[in-house]
Parts: C-alpha cells; sequence; structure tokens
C-alpha cells in the first residue's frame, strides 16, 4: 500500500476515531496569525513517513533549508504514521501536542474530539502576505480552498500540501493502435470499451477484492447523473459535509438520476469489460496488469504511476483523463473526486509563529514545484506546475469543486459501508442488475440510518 493510500485509510478509519486535526470548537475566535519575527527556538513537525523513506528525506531537507533561513530555529521531525499515530494522540489529550501535523484524510476530520479545540484555527492566517502583493489564500487553487474549512464551524483547520486525485489512465498504444480519442462523455466512454472488447483488448483492470476501488466507479456516475449533496444525503453523511443537509435523508432509490447511473455501470462493467479473474485480484495485480497490455484503462488514484515505477515497462505510454460527463446529467460535472493532503497547527504549539511560517514555506513555488517534478504530486498552490498528465486535472481544480473520495463511506458505520459495497459488488460480479442494485442499496440504508 503506498503512501497517499495508506493516508486515506488511516484518515477516515483512525484519524477519524482519534480526532487528530480537530479544530477549535464553534465559540473559539479565530487564533490571531502571528506576526513572523526573528524565529527561535524548537518546531517539532511530524512526519508520516519513517526514516529512510524518500518523503521523510524530502522532509528533512526542507527542515534544513528552513533552518538556514531563520538563525536560531531548529526543526524536529517526528515520526506520527502507523505506530506513531497513538503516541501523538496521547500528547494531544496531555497538552503537549508536537506543532505541525499532517492531516492525512484529505479534510478535517469530524471526530469526536472536534470541540475540543485541539488545532490552531488558521482563518486568520490565511490572510496574511504571500508575495507578490497577494494573500495566502488568494494563492491556493479555489477547489482545494473548499477542502480546508472544519465542518461544524468557521475554522480553517490545516493548510494544503498535495492533492490526491481519481481518474482514468491509459494506453497510449493501445488507444493509437485501435484509433480512439479520449472520452469526454461516459456514452463514450462506454463505446469506447465496446470497440476494444470487440478487437480482443479488455478495456478496464480492476480489482474486486477491495469494495472501495470498485466503488470510485459508482460515485463518479452518481456525482455525474445525481450530485454529491443528494447522494451524500441518501447515504447518510450529513456528517461529512461542512454544511448542514436540509429536509429528511431520501431514499437513494428516489434520487433523479441514481437508475442512469446504476444503469450506466451496469453497462461499463458488462461481460468482458473487466479482465478475467477480477474478483479474485488485488489491488496490485491489476495495476500490474493494467502496466503489461493487458487492460487498455484503470481508474485510480494519482499515485499510481509513482507507486509502480518500478514496474514501468520502459516502453509504456501513460495517459490520463479525468472521469467523463454524463450528457444531460442534473449533477456535477465539473467536480473531481480526491482530496487535500494538509498540514495543521496544534492549538497548543509551543512555537506557533514558526509553525505558520512553516506551512507557508512548503506553499513557496520553488518547493511545490520540486515537489511535482520529483514526486509527480498534484499541488494545492496555483503558482505550481501541473506534473505531466495531469494538467486536465489541474484545470479542474481552478475551475471546479472537489468531492471527498468514497464520499465520506470509510468514517461510516459497516452497516452502511455493506449497505452500499454488497449490492455493488453483486453488480459487478454479474448476480445482479442495475435496478435490483438500487433497490437492495435503498432499503439497506434507509435500515442502517435507522
Amino acid at each position: 500500500m503506498n503512501t497517499a493510500r495508506a493516508r486515506w485509510a488511516v484518515a477516515a478509519g483512525a484519524a477519524l476515531a482519534l480526532g487528530l486535526t480537530a479544530c477549535a470548537p464553534p465559540s473559539t475566535d479565530p487564533t490571531p496569525a502571528p506576526t513572523a519575527g526573528g524565529l527561535s527556538g524548537t518546531l517539532e513537525v511530524v512526519s508520516y513517513h519513517p526514516e529512510n523513506t524518500p518523503l521523510y528525506d524530502r522532509l528533512a531537507e526542507l527542515a534544513e533549508q528552513f533552518e538556514a533561513q531563520h538563525d536560531g530555529l531548529t526543526v524536529e521531525i517526528t515520526f506520527g504514521g502507523g505506530p506513531g499515530m497513538p503516541p501523538i494522540m496521547t500528547r494531544y489529550l496531555a497538552g503537549d501536542a508536537p506543532d505541525v501535523n499532517p492531516t492525512l484524510g484529505g479534510q478535517c476530520p469530524n471526530g469526536e474530539l472536534i470541540e475540543g479545540g485541539l488545532t490552531y484555527d488558521l482563518s486568520d492566517a490565511l490572510k496574511s502576505d504571500f508575495g507578490d502583493g497577494g494573500t495566502w489564500e488568494d494563492a491556493i487553487h479555489p477547489a482545494v480552498r473548499s477542502q480546508l474549512d472544519s465542518w461544524v464551524d468557521d475554522s480553517v483547520c490545516m493548510a494544503p500540501e498535495s492533492v490526491t486525485v481519481i481518474q482514468f489512465f491509459y494506453n497510449k498504444k493501445i488507444f493509437a493502435e485501435h484509433g480512439l480519442s479520449v472520452p469526454e462523455t461516459i456514452d463514450d466512454l462506454i463505446e469506447t470499451a465496446a470497440a476494444l472488447k470487440s478487437a480482443g483488448q479488455t478495456p478496464f483492470a480492476v480489482t474486486g477484492t477491495f469494495a472501495f476501488y470498485m466503488q470510485l466507479y459508482w460515485d463518479y456516475l452518481m456525482l455525474r447523473h445525481v450530485g454529491a449533496e443528494a447522494y451524500t444525503h441518501a447515504i447518510g453523511g450529513a456528517q461529512v459535509t461542512r454544511e448542514p443537509i436540509p429536509g429528511e435523508r431520501p431514499l437513494l432509490a428516489d434520487l433523479p438520476g441514481v437508475r442512469d447511473a446504476a444503469r450506466d455501470l451496469e453497462r461499463l462493467v458488462s461481460d468482458g469489460n473487466i479482465l478475467d479473474g477480477f474478483r479474485s485480484t488485488d489491488f496490485t495485480a491489476a495495476q500490474m496488469s493494467f502496466f503489461q497490455g493487458d487492460a487498455a484503462m484503470i481508474l485510480m488514484g494519482s499515485w499510481l504511476v509513482s507507486e509502480m515505477a518500478d514496474a514501468i515497462p520502459e516502453d509504456f505510454e501513460v495517459g490520463t483523463f479525468a472521469f467523463p460527463v454524463a450528457t444531460g446529467g442534473a449533477g456535477d460535472q465539473a467536480t473531481t473526486i480526491g482530496g487535500v493532503q494538509g498540514l495543521s497547527v496544534a492549538a497548543d504549539a509551543k512555537n506557533p509563529e514558526a509553525a505558520i511560517e512553516w506551512l507557508k514555506f512548503i506553499g513557496q513555488a520553488d518547493v511545490q514545484a520540486t515537489y511535482a517534478s520529483e514526486f509527480g504530486a498534484i499541488s494545492g498552490y496555483k503558482a505550481a506546475p501541473a506534473p505531466e498528465g495531469f494538467e486536465a486535472v489541474v484545470d479542474m481544480l481552478a475551475d471546479g469543486e472537489m468531492q471527498m473520495m468514497y464520499f465520506g463511506l470509510l468514517g461510516q458505520s459497516a452497516e452502511i459501508q455493506a449497505a452500499i459495497h454488497e449490492p455493488l459488488t453483486q453488480l459487478f460480479f454479474g448476480q445482479i442488475g442495475a435496478d435490483e442494485m438500487v433497490t437492495q442499496m435503498s432499503q439497506r440504508l434507509d435500515a442502517a440510518n435507522g
């Protein structure tokens, strides 16, 4: 499991439960932005990555650069990922939290400690100067900025470092061989899959052992045909939205467009569109099959190329495209699914001035440009270049919105997860049809939500 994937799993599971980056309670005023003067003392920064890993080494190099800019300041790096997370939480509860912490989850978590006032409110800090006459907030992509707020109040829980997005990767050689162009609509995508199948080429690589990855197809189709708010409300996920959803929770089966989404999914995953044996194929094997040319496309996170770098043939030509739009769909056509990997400051940080300046330093154009070129990271900042193949995604960050990966389902109960995943898996496996899937999901969601 790569770091991007691990972050999501930890965030929506452990981090949601632990509330590591819980924001200040609604009654707390925004924390005044500290004025950076001569920084001194010690700044403690948490790394999710252990020593002797590329991203830990990157953080150590940045620490040295930051120290060189501020005589008298020492940056200490503390491991806080995996087994290192519980000790960090213990320190939060004891009032001894590290100054800077990765939020890990792509958004500010709605953990049980969200009213504990454990995280510094960055609202005022984002209004501070960021160079070139603009504010820090002005430097951030609009779709990214929308992800930085608390879910329960007006505070700002984190600043961005990078962005994870879900999109299609495709084999350029296979597309060229069959005279295919990048699909722009869902109908185009279905026609492309049909053309590939008729030519003896499997269209999609999918893992059948991890329901959340199959869910990515469903989530995008619901986003395009139905819309994020209605789908989230039907799931029972008002707790993972920033604004209360008005009205009574609707039945999934009653949502306009839901059956269009289900029927499109059935057409996409019909017999012969997915690699044989996918039911027992894990995500690594599915990704390997894609890079070996066994399938023409895979829907995956932006971490794919860096994760599989050692296994990609030298002559492999990978292309990317955003999930196509639904012609006439009632949902969100310019929204991408993903999340922000952010940095937060502890409310009781011992060196808040240095912590704020560290977050701003991480966002500087040269730091972000290096991150993009060396690690293929998608920046949350406007000035950073897009990694090769992600230009369209960066355009969407500038012009559209971002929807939380898995629609917050990782933080939901096992009953709600099963209400989506079990019928969805049955459809992928050809055991039920589109209408039956919607009926089962709707009934089970209703039961799970009481």
